[in-house]
């Protein structure tokens, strides 16, 4: 059951593990303009990028300074002269500090873009709650936010500002060939200086699918693999483990066919690139030089300058190979993260939540819900809570109650109708600020009793929390552990039971401050101890919160004020009739 993505405030995650019970993620349409619109970088990794392609033209040009220098020393060496060995050691020199410190920008670069990606990813996966997860695969979502963004560092600032650098190298060794060389030679070989960048687009435009196709099937397998070892005690349990591992390697060989389909493209492209570009520019290079000293127009120094520059001209091609390596894979990266990032979210978490010191009043107005493609779930409810009043939801499976709980605190936006607050509209932050959830499975971080407390009320002191566990009646049984609130739990609680773990969770909604109590079958999947524990803490709040409770047992119901059965989309009293 989805969770409410407000339990990052109030002690708790998003743990809907949607990404189960989500559709394998496949090659979606094309960008849209919005979603192209979204930028990947800030304007630090665009200004590291232009440092990065600075760099590459002060290698290409010491490299120019090199092949003027061979051709000089050809000639020098014709005529008796000793050779400039100066010049060539200051242009080597130059051309190696440029390229090294090009290789230490663009790593660190990369290093910091992919970190800021991820905290930028997870950031909105949080805004948009578990509902507006729940179409998503958590594997792929992992995958996107550790090696994806990755890819996307390494492919925007170690492949493109290179590239860029590259792509201005042909000019560059042009405009030192006609100003050091010959004019007319220079404007011959500027007629196949299109080439490399038309090259360069058309590889990309080709490769995209199978670039595309092999990074669907990486999620997928990443999406398989996550779900498979989340859920190995239950396929252990009902002897599915050999099933799901011969399908894991059904997906597994899919993944290697991708993978291979897109290496034959990409290497078939780059052999007859290799064997007619490199050989036609190349031959143009040395025909034109040979021309040109014969007529008497150049020496054979300049010839032999002319022939090194036109095999500076070819640096553009070497990031052929780079491409696929790097820039396939993030350019597919990007495009998921620009969907994902266009995806609209609940509400920003960057705002401190405001929290209302008394219980409120709750209002359902005619408030309908229908999940997409789907007959409406809710049709028309109306709810009145008075503030302090404590009120009972009963129906049976299926007739919406969790779908409910998931709009009065703001995981959900109604198709239909409002929800006000002391009588005023709520949107779904102002819900998300003035609930806590208590649901029915609780989500435990490993470390400490204190941090998960902290989780709720980062600033909460000591007292504050032994106040939370006491209304939990869990007191006693923190203070009987070996360090107390510094004892260390395991991750969804390993170390407490399981009716330990949900008065944590009860204590943290209270330590949150938040005065509306949502409580999702808070009894469930307890021991009836604890049952017992939670019903009395719940009913001693008396009319100091709001309390809206889903339940189906009935000794849950002691202490309520009222209640409701939700059946074909609408609440009525209990007791009466459809």
């Amino acid at each position: 059951m989805a969770r409410h993505p407000a339990e990052v405030d109030t002690g708790g995650v998003p743990g809907s593990r949607p990404g189960v019970r989500g559709r394998v993620s496949r090659p979606g349409p094309p960008l849209t303009p919005a979603e192209r619109a979204i930028p990947l970088d800030r304007p630090l990794d665009r200004l590291r990028m232009a440092g990065a392609a600075l760099l590459a033209l002060t290698t290409t040009l010491a490299m120019t300074g090199v092949c003027l220098w061979l051709g000089s020393t050809l000639d020098a060496a014709r005529a008796g002269n000793e050779p400039a060995w100066w010049l060539a050691v200051a242009c080597v020199g130059v051309a190696a500090a440029a390229e090294g410190g090009r290789i230490v920008l663009e790593q660190t670069s990369a290093l910091s873009q992919a970190n800021h990606l991820q905290r930028r990813l997870v950031s909105h996966a949080l805004a948009l709650g578990p509902a507006r997860l729940s179409t998503s695969r958590t594997g792929s979502l992992v995958n996107l936010m550790t090696s994806g963004c990755d890819k996307i560092g390494l492919y925007r600032q170690t492949y493109l500002g290179g590239l860029i650098g590259g792509l201005l190298t042909p000019l560059l060794a042009l405009v030192v060939m006609a100003v050091s060389i010959d004019a007319p030679a220079a404007l011959i070989l500027a007629g196949l200086t299109p080439l490399p960048p038309l090259l360069i687009w058309a590889f990309t435009t080709w490769t995209r699918k199978a670039g595309g196709g092999a990074r669907a099937a990486r999620s997928r397998l990443a999406a398989r693999y996550l779900a498979a070892i989340e859920g190995l005690e239950t396929l252990a349990v009902i002897g599915a483990a050999p099933r799901m591992a011969a399908s894991l390697a059904r997906s597994g060989e899919a993944n290697r066919v991708a993978t291979m389909r897109m290496l034959r493209s990409n290497q078939l492209i780059l052999f007859i690139v290799d064997v007619s570009f490199y050989l036609v520019f190349i031959a143009a290079g040395v025909a034109v030089a040979a021309w040109r000293a014969a007529d008497g127009a150049i020496s054979a120094g300049e010839a032999l300058s002319i022939v090194a520059l036109t095999v500076l001209m070819l640096e553009p091609m070497a990031h052929m190979g780079g491409f696929f390596y790097v820039g396939m894979g993030g350019r597919a990266n990007e495009a998921s993260s620009r969907k994902f990032l266009a995806r609209t979210a609940v509400l920003s978490p960057s705002r401190p939540a405001c929290v209302d010191a008394t219980a409120p009043s709750l209002e359902v107005r005619g408030v309908s819900f229908a999940y997409s493609g789907r007959r409406p779930v809710l049709d028309g409810v109306d709810l009145r809570v008075a503030p302090g009043e404590h009120v009972a939801i009963v129906g049976p499976s299926g007739s919406g109650k969790s779908t409910l709980i998931h709009l009065l605190t703001g995981t959900l936006v109604p198709s239909r109708g409002t929800l006000a607050l002391n009588g005023q509209a709520a949107d779904s932050a102002r819900l998300r600020r003035a609930s806590a959830l208590v649901a029915q499975s609780t989500w435990l971080f490993t470390g400490t009793v204190r941090d998960n407390l902290a989780l709720a009320a980062p600033q909460a002191s000591e007292a504050d929390m032994w106040d939370a566990l006491t209304k939990a009646h869990l007191a006693a049984e923190i203070a009987a552990l070996p360090a107390g609130l510094d004892t260390h739990i395991g991750e969804r609680g390993i170390g407490l039971s399981g009716g330990q773990a949900q008065r944590l969770s009860l204590a943290r909604a209270f330590l949150s401050g938040r005065r509306l109590l949502v409580c999702d079958e808070p009894t469930s999947s307890i021991d009836l101890a604890s049952e017992k524990a939670i019903t009395s803490a719940l009913r001693a709040l008396g009319e100091d919160y709001t309390i809206v409770m889903v339940t189906h047992r009935a000794s849950s119901l002691a202490g309520i004020d009222r209640t409701l059965v939700l059946a074909d989309g609408r609440l009525k009293p209990e007791g009466v009739a459809s």
